[in-house]
């Protein structure tokens, strides 16, 4: 029932917003520090929480060349020393993934506040802070990348990339759809720029080949969990490109866009009949893409469009409905549900 009640508070911050034109960071910021509430002082509650903290239990210093991501390793080794356990460790990563937000909000436009309440706290925010607390922190400082490029910080933008990097690898992704998509195609230099990203991403592949062929063995030995595993996540991300197709981005970039998510939609697809993989990179996608969008109406200095801000909304609608049902489905499952939903007991443990 309190997830719905966050959900609740997000609408009502979205429709004030858009009242007073977005000019306002208060609604915005009052429905993050409600949820900050939620995943700062959970129990028992997250998917993954619980193997978060058995992973941060015997956290040490030999540990950090392990291949897992070492800013997360050493963040969390230094989170456990300061709060003296792996649960308050734990509960200290959520602390900074709304810090970052908050930074985020902080420094936001119009379209910046629009897509944080329609789209990325409705569809993500409880799944970052309680479940993939790595990916989370990655996204959340990817949100600060790109918001660099709005504001023209080069050095700040490099920095950031390699902290969401060494927060959870799969920002090589993001990275390259969002590289990909503000480059110009016709341009050696921008075609030679995109190939040297290609080799970086490779030499971290390579540096860490134990880690990534640890996951690629997991990835194969779970099977896909149906013909038309990854079907909610292709609606998701087409309606968002029928909402670009309906609104007025620039036509190269519009072309760029659909471009490129058509042909890494059908691809993740595909893989995902038969490997879990193919899930993974659906979910990355469903994130890439709108925030493609909001870096799309921020490099042409234009405020998002009624179709924009319909497709996120709508986006955001249908995660929640998503996220509810699992929610559901998995309740009172495994050592740390989503449901029921209990608070952190401070004199006790959890």
């Amino acid at each position: 029932m309190i997830y719905i009640v966050g959900w609740g508070i997000m609408l009502l911050g979205l429709m004030v917003s858009e009242v007073v034109k977005n000019r306002s960071r208060i609604p915005a910021a009052v429905v993050i520090a409600f949820v900050a509430i939620l995943a700062i002082f959970r129990g028992a509650v997250g998917t993954d929480t619980n193997t978060y903290e058995f992973l941060l239990e015997s956290v040490d210093p030999a540990a950090f060349s392990g291949g897992v991501e070492p800013l997360f390793m050493v963040s969390g080794w230094l989170f456990k020393t300061v709060t003296g356990s792996a649960v308050g460790a734990v509960r200290l990563f959520a602390l900074v993934l709304f810090g970052v937000l908050f930074y985020f909000l902080l420094h936001s436009n119009r379209n910046e506040r629009f897509f944080l309440l329609s789209f990325f706290l409705p569809s993500f925010i409880y799944q970052y802070s309680m479940n993939t607390l790595r990916l989370g922190l990655a996204s959340a400082v990817l949100l600060l990348v790109f918001q660099y490029i709005r504001r023209y910080r080069y050095s700040q933008r490099a920095a950031l990339s390699i902290v969401a990097l060494a927060f959870h690898y799969s920002s090589l992704f993001n990275l390259g759809f969002l590289l990909a998509l503000r480059m110009r195609w016709t341009r050696w230099a921008s075609m030679l720029g995109f190939a040297v990203f290609v080799v970086c991403a490779l030499l971290v592949v390579l540096l860490n080949n134990d880690y990534f062929l640890m996951k690629l063995n997991a990835y194969q030995q779970v099977a896909s969990p149906g013909r038309f595993s990854g079907l909610s996540k292709v609606v998701l991300i087409a309606v968002m490109l029928l909402a670009v197709i309906a609104s007025r981005m620039p036509r190269p970039d519009k072309f760029k866009l659909l471009v490129l998510a058509v042909l890494l939609t059908a691809a993740s697809f595909g893989l995902a009949t038969v490997s879990y993989a193919g899930l993974r990179f659906l979910d990355l996608l469903s994130f890439s893409l709108p925030l493609a969008v909001m870096v799309v109406y921020n490099d042409n200095d234009l405020e998002f469009d009624w179709a924009i801000k319909l497709g996120l909304s709508l986006v955001g609608l249908i995660s929640v409905v998503a996220s509810y049902r699992n929610y559901l489905q998995e309740s009172g499952q495994g050592p740390s549900p989503f449901l029921p939903y209990h608070f952190l007991d401070l004199l006790g443990g959890v």
